[in-house]
């Protein structure tokens, strides 16, 4: 169980999370689905997936929207 501002803080860290210069995708990955589940346990994979791409580092990002379905 998480109180409702730890649940407000991660929200705000997961809405301005970007993936910094020197963080692996595995890293920003792995905290960015953190915080997911911290602020919706049951958050839908698609909404992962806006917030995951949302802060990807922008070169990485045109490698992303090159390979996307």
């Amino acid at each position: 169980y998480s109180s409702p501002s730890s649940k407000q803080l991660a929200s705000n860290r997961l809405r301005n999370r970007q993936q910094r210069y020197d963080e692996t995708v595995i890293e920003y990955y792995t905290d960015v689905i953190k915080l997911c589940k911290l602020v919706d346990p049951n958050m839908t994979d698609a909404s992962k997936l806006d917030h995951l791409y949302h802060g990807l580092k922008p070169s990485l990002m045109k490698d992303v929207l090159r390979e996307a379905p």
